[in-house]
């Protein structure tokens, strides 16, 4: 898993210009989580800071490390492979995404947060998918965007009551149909693809309410990296 992760992160960080890269333990963090990535991004209507970690273990764990940070101020809504959750802390909103890594080994999982004054009103999602790059799921609705200024990273996620085998099928077709080359260690319900110099990350998980939270994301390679 961290040799995965290293290069997730370095081909993330291409570009990165405001962006740092590291690997070490957060202090504010509990447990065993490798930051790999921080970077300023827009969330929504306002600025924030987004990282991306590694960790090893199960979704429990990571709630358990979660709520040992938040206490009852967690709000933790898992799925059966992935989990979203949000809490308030210091006048800040604080949100976490949690993937599995391909080979489910651990998770990957991207923080972001913003102060409250810059959140503008977190609970109403966009009303149209922002992601222009790639093709969006047609019976999806998108529920959270954010976008580095810098690096052009654009991350946004949807959900839908597909199944995930068939949000996967469709947006996989859509995208090789489109040019996208997939990456050769494809597997599971996270997909990676190469498209001259841009980079395309796609999963679908179902959640325990029946949901399909769909994520997509798009980052040039190099800033010089047009959308073609």
């Amino acid at each position: 898993m961290r040799r995965r992760f290293v290069m997730l992160c370095l081909v993330l960080a291409g570009g990165l210009g405001t962006g740092q890269v590291f690997w070490r333990r957060p202090r504010a963090v509990p447990g065993d989580w490798v930051r790999g990535i921080q970077a300023p991004v827009r969330l929504q209507e306002g600025r924030g800071e987004m990282e991306l970690f590694a960790v090893e273990g199960s979704l429990t764990d990571i709630e358990h490390d979660l709520r040992g940070r938040y206490g009852e101020d967690l709000a933790w809504m898992p799925g059966e492979h992935v989990a979203w959750a949000a809490a308030m802390s210091g006048g800040e909103l604080h949100r976490y995404l949690i993937q599995p890594q391909p080979d489910l080994s651990g998770f990957w999982v991207v923080s972001m947060r913003q102060r409250v004054s810059e959140a503008g009103r977190p609970g109403i999602p966009p009303e149209n998918h922002q992601l222009r790059e790639l093709p969006a799921f047609p019976q999806s609705q998108p529920s959270f965007f954010t976008r580095n200024e810098d690096s052009r990273m654009a991350l946004e996620v949807s959900v839908t009551f597909a199944p995930p085998e068939s949000v996967i099928e469709q947006l996989d077709a859509a995208l090789q149909g489109d040019g996208w080359t997939p990456a050769p260690t494809n597997l599971g319900g996270m997909r990676m693809y190469f498209r001259r110099e841009h980079l395309a990350i796609l999963s679908a998980n179902r959640d325990k309410e029946g949901t399909t939270r769909v994520v997509r994301l798009h980052k040039p390679l190099h800033k010089s990296a047009g959308v073609r």
